[in-house]
């Protein structure tokens, strides 16, 4: 799909569950961001792809913040 929802990724983790892959992604140019997603399609370890995600089903979940000296959060 276009609509500047495509990433260019390296498989860091691939796992075969059944009828789907596990993958756990880097993005190109972006190392240190990371993408994990499920695939019908075969993708290797080490092996760049393109992926690209319906705006409707994307979950994001924010870092966790480092606490404050004594275990409390800011």
């Amino acid at each position: 799909k276009s609509g500047g929802n495509n990433f260019h990724c390296v498989a860091d983790l691939v796992e075969y569950q059944g009828h789907a892959n596990s993958v756990s992604a880097c993005i190109k140019n972006c190392e240190e961001e990371r993408v994990d997603l499920h695939s019908v399609s075969d993708i290797a370890f080490g092996e760049a792809f393109e992926a690209s995600v319906d705006p409707d089903k994307v979950l994001v979940f924010a870092a966790a913040e480092p606490s404050l000296p004594g275990g409390s959060a800011p």
